[in-house]
Order: C-alpha cells, then sequence, then structure tokens
C-alpha cells in the first residue's frame, strides 16, 4: 500500500521479462533508423511487430488510476513505474542508466546510440534535456523529496556525442520550504557537454496522480 511518508512506495518494480523485452525493442529501433530504401524485410517486420502488439494488448492493463491514494486494488487499470531512474528502462523509449550514490550525490552513465541522434552523430537536444529531468528529479526524490517538476533548464556546451560513454554528476538538492533546486553537469570523454538545473516543487496536501 502507497506511504505519503515514502514516496518510492508509489513506485512498482517492473517485471524482468518487461525490461529484456525493452531492451530487444531498442535493438530493433538501432536497427531501423540505418535503412536507406524500401526492402521486403521491412514489411515483413511490420506484420510481426504488429502481430507481437495484438497478442500483449491481450495481457495489458489501461487506464490511469490515480496513485497518490490510500490502496491500489488488483482491478485498478495499469501498473506504474515511472519514478524509478534504475527501473525506468523497462519503456524502451528510455536508455538503461547505471546509477551510483554517494552520500547527497548521485552519479549516472548512459550509451546511446543512433535511436537517440539529432545532429549527425551526435545526440538530440530534447534526449539530453529528457536525461537531465529524470536525473536530477531521482537525485531528489533520493533524499526523500517527493516532488514534481517545476522548470527545468539545459544549457547546451558543445554536441554530445553517439556512442560515447555520457556522465551525469549530480549535486544534493537545496531545498527551501517546498521547493527544491538540483543541479548536474553532463560529460563525455572529461569535456562538459551540458549543464542543467532543475526546481522540483512538493506537490500540495490532496494532490493526485493519473
Amino acid at each position: 500500500m502507497p506511504n505519503p511518508d515514502d514516496p518510492s512506495s508509489y513506485w512498482l518494480e517492473p517485471p524482468q521479462e518487461l525490461r529484456d523485452l525493452a531492451a530487444a525493442v531498442r535493438v530493433l529501433m538501432e536497427r531501423m533508423v540505418v535503412i536507406d530504401e524500401p526492402h521486403a524485410e521491412l514489411r515483413d517486420a511490420r506484420v510481426a511487430v504488429h502481430d507481437i502488439a495484438t497478442r500483449l494488448e491481450a495481457i495489458g492493463r489501461r487506464g490511469a488510476t490515480p496513485r497518490f491514494t490510500a490502496e491500489v486494488g488488483p482491478d485498478d487499470a495499469r501498473p506504474f513505474y515511472g519514478g524509478n531512474a534504475r527501473a525506468w528502462d523497462f519503456n524502451p523509449i528510455n536508455p538503461p542508466l547505471a546509477i551510483e550514490r554517494d552520500g547527497g550525490s548521485l552519479t549516472a552513465r548512459v550509451t546511446l546510440g543512433l535511436a537517440y541522434e539529432g545532429p549527425p552523430g551526435c545526440v538530440h537536444g530534447g534526449i539530453v534535456a529528457h536525461l537531465f529531468d529524470q536525473v536530477l528529479g531521482y537525485a531528489t526524490v533520493m533524499q526523500g523529496i517527493g516532488a514534481v517538476t517545476g522548470s527545468l533548464t539545459v544549457r547546451y556546451r558543445r554536441p554530445t556525442p553517439l556512442e560515447t560513454e555520457l556522465r551525469f554528476d549530480v549535486a544534493p538538492p537545496t531545498v527551501t520550504g517546498r521547493k527544491a533546486v538540483t543541479r548536474a553537469t553532463l560529460t563525455a570523454d572529461g569535456e562538459v557537454t551540458a549543464e542543467g538545473q532543475g526546481l522540483f516543487v512538493v506537490p500540495e496536501p490532496g494532490w493526485r496522480t493519473g
């Protein structure tokens, strides 16, 4: 049962089979984006993927039951895994993050392939912002601050390369009342490619999310 005083109690752990499937889908995404002409394999793959999607629909649970409630019953729509950056890769859109904590600080490492490309050979700026939002928010929640993003600022210093280990270094949040400010840098090959700052706000009592 969720505990309002423990933000992590709202996080369900996705089954390992789901994370394994997501990893396979990310490989599929990588294979797709390098094909430059029509091919029968594309048609056959589309049919196969559609068949898999139909089969998975039969076992999935849909809906958006609020999670900030006293109890979530067995028939309450879909599961919710969204808060845990260690397991967010259950969704194939999200790349797996290797996370280390040292007190209030946090380090996250990730390597991104062609599915995340913006400029040739570089990570899309929106993906960089997406990752900042996740690691900054996770560092805040890990301090027991159940906050949501109020604003996110990213300063891009140079292109962030693909196929290179990227490192996010996140400082402990600075807390004032219901607000927390968290900062991080992104480096590749020892060079800072971007800096991020997030303002996170603790919701008012009675606030619920779906």
